[in-house]
């Protein structure tokens, strides 16, 4: 004696147009799932992996331009002290600076 589904039973003893509810109810949660995916602004995963990758591309560039900006401020902080001692500005004997203001207020250079 062979064990049959009491459901697939129930299923032959309805009339054709039972058997298609199944179908529509599985198109409708479908629907309906789809839906709710859509109000949750949820992304593709291929989407997703880009965003990513460009993520970690941005962090590597991140942390290499911090190195770059450490190294040049220790850079900076070991030559200031000595630059400091040997470079004095130039001076010019009238006294001027070499930066001349006209009537608009516009900065201009002037050869010393």
């Amino acid at each position: 004696m062979t064990k049959t589904n009491p459901l697939e039973d129930i299923l032959r003893s309805l009339p054709e147009t039972a058997k298609n509810l199944k179908a529509e109810a599985d198109n409708i949660g479908r629907t309906v799932f789809n839906s709710q995916l859509q109000k949750a602004d949820v992304v593709t995963r291929e989407a997703f992996e880009e965003q990513r990758q460009i993520l970690q591309l941005a962090l590597e560039k991140l942390a290499t331009l911090e190195a770059k900006i450490q190294a040049l401020e220790s850079q900076q902080a070991t030559s200031q002290p000595s630059e400091i001692l040997t470079s004095s500005a130039p001076t010019n004997p009238q006294g001027s600076t070499g930066i001349e203001t006209d009537d608009s207020g516009s900065f201009s250079q002037t050869t010393i």
